[in-house]
């Protein structure tokens, strides 16, 4: 489940079953909707300040939501898992447990203004939203052109929402809303429960609201994005290091946790977390617990918390990593794996990365007339390791727009479909060693696999296997260069990341070896140079 917004919920519905043809809301009933959620009374009111104790991970920390009449709000949890939310009307923003601050984009977007909006019936102003009766109080509610569907029940007597329906990458989530109780002259759910997908459970528990004096409301600090660098980071001057390549294509690093090496973590941008495998996260603390959405699945793990983490110059102080089992990796790719570095290193540096070729025979030197089978592990490149403020590109670097999904950098790309060529968001990922695999919203959207000769393809990763199929690709188009001819994989699983409707696949590493690549994730922004 992508992390969620106003009290954690998630709203967007992916792949749902087309229903039979619904009538629209009425104008009659659309105004007793907006009657019972007390929209009369935000026309003289500054705001409104409520304050409780959010459920989330594992964890009972504080909540503070402050809302403005025309829909904007800032939201904080505390605790170090905690985060800060801010919608400014227009633009969105959310800096997260990874100390990370930046602006949202794609179904995080989406999902930004929709849970307040819910909350407050700001909902029934949006003129961009469809809604549709599928039953006296149940409601289809939709944003023609994006994926945004999901289903709206209301307490039959109040008209207030109760429950909403979803169906995200993770499966089906319920969230209810119970406890209304006016502030103000405004309702509001005190209580709000969600079941999410995969079994996670998370609840929020309002204790008391008020009134926002006018002056608060016009504090401009209230709804500035909360983007500051991150706390506890140090660099030792600019650096690089060596970067080792396994046969398999994957890319490896030997970072220090506490100042010590404890083995092979794998490089992958794909990573929303940083990663530790369990029989070394088994000794650190605990502070809190999640549900990691992987290729197939969903799992249930604990973030654990060490009193550093470094990699070449860069090192930070209270790192907070996913604990996960790694050992599949092992058998998958032939190399014990510790770790994985992710989106938190990621985004605390400026990364030039230049991987060499895979591992190669060194030759027949057993004298058996057959080449020596290539090492499972050899140096693989570098990787230059910068600090934000100081750092200068080369002259050659020219960069385009990077963009995040679920702390996924994504990239523009463009390809061949029946009605013409399409540009769309892919994640970019390291750590996947094939060319481009097309996520199955973008398959059926697209027609993808009309007129291909396919074979099927199973894929695995963390929270199980994935389903599709292998078909070549007439040409794709990546960092003005353009690839052509190879074969691609077609995603057709329900469930996990590569069923993802607001991004169109995801670039391993065949598509990315031919650049040197320069990720300035401090700045939103992405270097591709031909190598």
């Amino acid at each position: 489940m992508r992390p969620a917004l106003l009290l954690g919920l998630l709203l967007p519905l992916a792949g749902c079953l087309a229903p039979p043809p619904l009538e629209p809301l009425d104008d009659a009933t659309r105004a007793l909707l907006v009657e019972a959620t007390g929209r009369a009374a935000w026309v003289d009111l500054p705001g409104l300040v409520l304050e409780g104790e959010a459920e989330l991970n594992g964890r009972a920390e504080t909540l503070r939501l402050t809302v403005l009449p025309d829909g904007s709000f800032r939201r904080e949890v505390s605790g170090p898992l905690g985060s800060i939310e801010v919608f400014d009307g227009q633009r969105a923003w959310r800096r997260d447990r990874s100390g990370l601050g930046r602006e949202l984009h794609l179904g995080e977007r989406e999902d930004a203004p929709l849970v307040v909006a819910l909350s407050t019936g700001r909902w029934l102003e949006d003129s961009s939203l469809v809604v549709e009766v599928i039953a006296p109080d149940h409601l289809r509610v939709t944003r023609p052109g994006t994926p945004l569907d999901f289903e709206l029940l209301l307490d039959p007597v109040t008209k207030l929402p109760h429950q909403v329906h979803d169906r995200s990458a993770s499966g089906t989530s319920i969230a209810t809303f119970s406890d209304w109780r006016v502030v103000a002259g405004v309702p509001f759910a005190f209580d709000v429960d969600v079941d999410g997908a995969g079994g996670g459970m998370r609840s929020f528990r309002l204790q008391h609201g008020r009134a926002l004096d006018a002056a608060s409301a016009k504090d401009p600090g209230l709804l500035a994005p909360p983007i500051e660098p991150p706390v506890g980071v140090h660099f030792d001057g600019d650096g690089e290091v060596e970067v080792f390549r396994a046969r398999s294509g994957h890319l490896f690093v030997r970072p220090r946790l506490d100042g010590q090496d404890v083995g092979w973590f794998l490089f992958d941008s794909g990573a929303g977390a940083m990663v530790l495998d369990s029989s070394i996260a088994a000794d650190l603390p605990e502070v809190g617990r999640v549900l990691a959405v992987g290729v197939g699945a969903s799992q249930s793990t604990r973030f654990v918390s060490a009193p550093s983490f470094g990699l070449g110059p860069l090192s930070w102080d209270d790192a907070i990593l996913l604990e996960l089992d790694l050992s599949f990796l092992e058998e998958l790719l032939g190399v014990p794996v510790a770790g994985i570095v992710g989106y938190e290193l990621f985004g605390r540096a400026v990364l030039d990365l230049e991987a060499g070729p895979r591992p190669t025979s060194p030759g027949d030197l057993d004298g058996d007339g057959e080449p020596d089978p290539a090492p499972i592990l050899a140096r693989g490149g570098r990787l230059g390791i910068h600090a934000p403020g100081t750092f200068a590109a080369p002259a050659e670097a020219t960069f385009a727009r990077l963009i995040f999904e679920a702390h996924a950098p994504c990239v523009e790309a463009s390809f061949p479909t029946s009605d013409g060529p399409v540009t769309r968001w892919f994640r970019l990922d390291t750590g996947a060693n094939g060319s481009v695999t097309f996520h199955s919203p973008a398959v059926v959207k697209h027609r993808l696999l009309s007129n291909r000769d396919t074979r099927l393809a199973a894929f695995g990763g963390i929270g199980g296997k994935g389903s599709g199929y292998l078909a070549e690709l007439e040409w794709f188009e990546l960092g003005g260069r353009r690839f052509e001819s190879f074969e691609a994989t077609f995603a057709t699983t329900e469930v996990g990341t590569f069923s993802d409707p607001y991004t169109a696949g995801n670039i391993g590493q065949e598509l990315l070896e031919p650049f040197r690549i320069l990720f300035d994730y401090p700045r939103d922004r992405i270097a591709l140079m031909p190598r």
